[in-house]
This record gives structure tokens, C-alpha cells and sequence, in this order.
């Protein structure tokens, strides 16, 4: 009576699912096939009624089907399965089935009720989406409208930090924890436009990354890349920042070298030009976040160190090293004070006979006097004395002049 009743409601079913149903006996053989069953497996209910479950299932199958009528027999298991089926063309497809065992009130198995949803087309374009994605150079994934992932790339899943698998079914922004990405999703879809692209900065694990991201609907959801481009946003920061560095430099220059007093020459002043350029007090990555009027100020305080730099290098040539600098002089200064030494030591010891004779006048009774009398009596008494002996002994002045010359 149970299973005349269950026929009977299974018939009214039959007509009204739109999805395909198929009753069992307990054999595995088919009792009930509807017209959507017809549709999706291509054989009439005329020619599927009796038919044992195999003539649906490839022969490779086979054993994983028998297994799940099993679990259905034991209630086990077996209530949901995703497999390939056979149709009457000979096509395989792709099948989500839902079954339901009947018993009676002895806990015998009366019927097996499965309903069945070919998803051949949505297992095709999964695989494509899959294939694209794949193919995608940068991070790449399809999302549900619920913003939940359905299928990600490996690129996505290594910036994730999860495998692929583990990211289907993940809410959109709970992972890597950025709201930014969420709800500009949400703005899209609630939108009229089918494409979209955005510039999101995302951080996860304490990386901060800049993405240019284009999301395009589809039926059932959409597809969203995502391209770092956080080294081309940095390149860029650091050619607004040159940029403004040379604007103040080029601002900064005249204001410091008009009230300079160094005379420059054309090579100084590329010098310095060249030290601003390739050697900055203030790197470009340094000055990022400060405001016009304070690079401005920051470059001309570097500017005025370099001149003033300048000038401590003329000061240092001028005392140290130029041929005629300050040191050098000194040092020829040493030499001629060492050569005076030496010229005033010789002088000492030429005068020293007349120093000594000095002292020994200053130490006679009438001092100077005194010997100025001594030598002129001297020169007096020794006239007297050679003009005496001269007479004395006869003496030829002529001829001891000419002797003398003869010796000579």
C-alpha cells in the first residue's frame, strides 16, 4: 500500500520538478522517469523504465555507483554525488544528483527517489574560467554575486597565502582583511555597468601592494584581475618627488649664489650642479610626503650647505694646500728663521774675539781711553825703536827693500 502511495506521489512530483526524477526498486531499476529525464539522457520513458542503473553510467563508474546505491541500502551515505553519465547519443555528461531512499515500516527498502541537474555547461565554463584564469598574468578570479570566490588562479592563491582549493567559497575581504576591495565590488554590482576598473591599494601580512583592478560581469557572477602595480606607482612617486626637488633647486640656486661671495668659474658651478644632481643631501624617496614650501626650504638649506661646503674646501686650499697657501708660507718662514739661527750663530762666534777683547777694556782702569793711549804710546816707542836700530846699525833702506822683493 506504502509503495502504491509513494508511485502515486512520486507521479505527481514527476509532473511539476523541473528537475529530471528518477524512482528505483530495489534492484536498482528504473520505476518512474520524467520528462525532464528525457530531456537531459535523451531516452523516452518507454525505453528507460526497467533499465538497471548501469546503462546511465560509464563502465569506469561503475563500481563508484554501486558503492553509493550500497550506502543508500545501509543509510550510510550516498544522499549527494557529482558523476558523469552517459546519454543515448553516446555524449557524456556531467550530472549533480540528490537521492532519497524510501522504507517501509519493517526497514525495507520500498524506492530510491534521485533528482538530477545536468551541469555539463556550468562544469564547461567552470573549466573555462578555470583555463582563462589560468592563462591571466596577474592575480585573477571569478566571484559569485554573493562576493564569494568560485574560482581563483594560482597567483591569487599565493598572494592569499592558501592553495586554490582552499580559496572557493571564501568571502571576498575576509582573507586578506581589505574592505576597499569588498565594497567596491558591491558598488558594481549594484551598478548598470558590466566592466569596471579601479586602482586599490590592498595589505596583507604588513605588505602594502597597489593593484589596478577590472572586474566584467557575467551570467552568474564575474570575473576580476588584479595587476600589481606598486613598483610603477613608486617609479611614479619618485618622478613627482625629482620633479619638485629640481622645481626648488632650480628656485633655490639664485637666492644662495647672489648672496655668495665666492667668484665661481663655468666648472665650480657645474660641479655643483653635478653634487645636487647625483649626490642629494635629501633623497627624492626621503621627500614624498612633505608639502612644496618644505622641499623648498629643505633643497635651498641644502644648497647653502654646499656652497658653504665650497667654501670651507677654498678656505682649506688657501691655509693647506695651494702653492702659495698659508701653510706653505709658514713653512718657508721655518726655513729662513732656521737659516738666521745658524747665520746669527756664525756671526756670534766671529765676534766673539771682540767680545772678549770689549770685555777686557770695559775691565781697564779708564777703559777705551786708557788703551787708545797705550797703543798710540806703543806705536810711538816702536817708531823710536826701529829709527834707532836703523841708525845704529847702518842699515840701507834701498837695499832691504830690494832683498825683500828678491825673497817675494
Amino acid at each position: 500500500m506504502l509503495n502504491q502511495n509513494l508511485s502515486k506521489n512520486s507521479l505527481t512530483l514527476l509532473s511539476d520538478i523541473p528537475l529530471a526524477v528518477i524512482e528505483w526498486d530495489s534492484d536498482c531499476r528504473i520505476k518512474q522517469w520524467n520528462s525532464q529525464a528525457e530531456k537531459i539522457f535523451g531516452w523516452t520513458a518507454e525505453e528507460a523504465i526497467g533499465q538497471h542503473a548501469f546503462f546511465l553510467i560509464p563502465a569506469h563508474l561503475k563500481p563508484m555507483i554501486s558503492d553509493i546505491f550500497s550506502q543508500l541500502y545501509t543509510q550510510t551515505g550516498g544522499l549527494r554525488n557529482l558523476n558523469e553519465n552517459l546519454r543515448k547519443d553516446g555524449e557524456i555528461i556531467t550530472c549533480e544528483w540528490y537521492n532519497k531512499p524510501f522504507f517501509d515500516e519493517q526497514n525495507q527498502l520500498i524506492s530510491i527517489v534521485s533528482l538530477i541537474k545536468d551541469i555539463s555547461l556550468e562544469t564547461e565554463l567552470r573549466e573555462q574560467i578555470d583555463a582563462f584564469l589560468s592563462t591571466v598574468a596577474g592575480l585573477a578570479s571569478y566571484i559569485d554575486f554573493n562576493l564569494r570566490y568560485e574560482a581563483v588562479n594560482g597567483k591569487m592563491a599565493e598572494y592569499l597565502g592558501l592553495n586554490p582549493q582552499e580559496l572557493v567559497g571564501q568571502e571576498v575581504g575576509k582573507i586578506d582583511e581589505n574592505p576597499e576591495f569588498r565594497q567596491t565590488l558591491e558598488r558594481f554590482i549594484a551598478s548598470h555597468r558590466s566592466e569596471g576598473t579601479w586602482e586599490i591599494v590592498s595589505k596583507i601580512q604588513g605588505k602594502t601592494t597597489t593593484f589596478i583592478v577590472s572586474a566584467k560581469k557575467c551570467r552568474n557572477g564575474m570575473v576580476v584581475t588584479s595587476v600589481d602595480i606598486t613598483d610603477r606607482k613608486n617609479l611614479e612617486m619618485q618622478l613627482k618627488a625629482s620633479e619638485e626637488r629640481s622645481n626648488a633647486v632650480i628656485k633655490a640656486l639664485p637666492q644662495v649664489l647672489k648672496s655668495s661671495s665666492i667668484r665661481r668659474s663655468t666648472e665650480s658651478f657645474e660641479t655643483l650642479i653635478q653634487q645636487l644632481t647625483d649626490d642629494p643631501v635629501f633623497s627624492d624617496l626621503g621627500i614624498r610626503e612633505l608639502s612644496t614650501s618644505q622641499i623648498e626650504k629643505l633643497v635651498k638649506l641644502e644648497v647653502e650647505v654646499r656652497e658653504n661646503s665650497t667654501r670651507l674646501r677654498q678656505i682649506e686650499r688657501s691655509l693647506f694646500t695651494d702653492q702659495n697657501s698659508f701653510n706653505n708660507r709658514l713653512k718657508e718662514l721655518e726655513v729662513y728663521q732656521e737659516s738666521d739661527e745658524d747665520n746669527w750663530k756664525e756671526m756670534e762666534a766671529d765676534l766673539f774675539p771682540f767680545r772678549t777683547f770689549g770685555r777686557i777694556v770695559k775691565a781697564t782702569p779708564g777703559g777705551l781711553k786708557t788703551w787708545l793711549i797705550l797703543i798710540v804710546f806703543s806705536t810711538l816707542l816702536s817708531t823710536f825703536i826701529i829709527d834707532l836700530a836703523i841708525r845704529y846699525y847702518d842699515i840701507n833702506l834701498q837695499d832691504l827693500v830690494n832683498q825683500i822683493q828678491r825673497i817675494e
